[in-house]
């Protein structure tokens, strides 16, 4: 995986929920490879290093959690709540096995022979 370190300015920071941020930068004009690094790493983790123009520091070398779900993980809360929507009733195991089933039938219909 490429790293790449852009000029940026801070333009919006919201708090979240679970006491994260959103935060919102802007660049100066990407070259096609930048954007190209950029775009092939959508939603993955990563290291953000910003330094109000001063010398920067070296980025650490371990992989970065930013400790967020996965994609699977993100689906059973969703679940989840569609479960206790329902009203919860029965066990959320089985509704859960039950639901995954039905999404991966609906997918299977979808697929080419």
């Amino acid at each position: 995986m490429d790293s790449l370190l852009l000029p940026i300015q801070v333009v919006g920071m919201t708090p979240k929920k679970d006491k994260s941020w959103k935060i919102t930068v802007e660049t100066r004009e990407l070259t096609g490879e930048e954007a190209s690094i950029l775009v092939d790493n959508f939603q993955n983790e990563g290291w953000m290093q910003f330094s109000p123009n001063q010398e920067m520091p070296a980025p650490p070398n371990e992989p970065a959690d930013a400790g967020l779900k996965s994609p699977s993980e993100r689906l059973r809360v969703h679940i989840y709540a569609l479960y206790q929507q329902r009203g919860a009733h029965g066990s959320f195991n089985n509704f859960y096995a039950t639901y995954i089933e039905r999404l991966c039938d609906g997918i299977k219909e979808k697929l080419d022979e």
